[in-house]
C-alpha cells in the first residue's frame, strides 16, 4: 500500500477516526496514556462509547487491533504504527465479537452507525465486523 511514501503527503492531522468493534483494551498503552508518543505527540485525543454492552471497554483484542492499525501513535518504543498516525480516534464498541450473530449485536452496530454519521467532524469510519446473513437492521435504504 506504500502507506510510508503516504506520509509524505497526510497522516491524519486534525482528522477524527471512527472504529466500531467489539471492543478495546484499557489496558493497551498506545491506545491511552502514550496515545501522544513520539511523532504522534500532536494533542490527539480519543473518545469512546458503546452501543452494546455496559462499557467500550473489553478484552477482546479485535477492536483494539482495528484502533491500532487505523490510528496508533507513531511512537518511540518501536511498536507496530497506525497508518493515520496523527488522527484522533473515536471508538464504539457495538458488538461481542466480529460475527454478528445475536439481535442485540446488529442493533448496536446499527445504532453505533447512527452515532457516528451524526458526528459531524468524523471523516472516516472504519468496521471489521459483519454477518454472513442479510438483515433488515442493518439495511440501507
Amino acid at each position: 500500500m506504500n502507506i510510508p511514501t503516504a506520509w509524505n503527503s497526510a497522516r491524519g492531522r486534525n482528522i477524527k477516526v471512527g472504529v466500531i468493534d467489539a471492543g478495546i483494551s484499557s489496558t493497551q498503552t498506545m491506545l491511552n496514556g502514550q496515545f501522544n508518543n513520539g511523532a504522534s505527540n500532536v494533542g490527539r485525543t480519543i473518545t469512546t462509547g458503546y452501543t452494546y454492552g455496559s462499557s467500550a471497554f473489553t478484552t477482546c483484542a479485535h477492536g483494539t487491533s482495528m484502533s491500532g492499525l487505523a490510528v496508533g501513535p507513531r511512537n518511540n518504543a518501536g511498536l507496530s504504527t497506525g497508518v493515520a498516525y496523527e488522527s484522533n480516534l473515536y471508538f464504539i464498541r457495538a458488538c461481542n465479537d466480529v460475527v454478528l450473530d445475536e439481535s442485540a449485536e446488529i442493533s448496536g452496530v446499527r445504532d453505533a452507525l447512527i452515532l457516528m454519521g451524526n458526528t459531524t467532524d468524523l471523516k472516516v469510519i472504519s468496521m471489521s465486523v459483519g454477518t454472513p446473513f442479510s438483515s433488515n437492521v442493518l439495511k440501507m435504504e
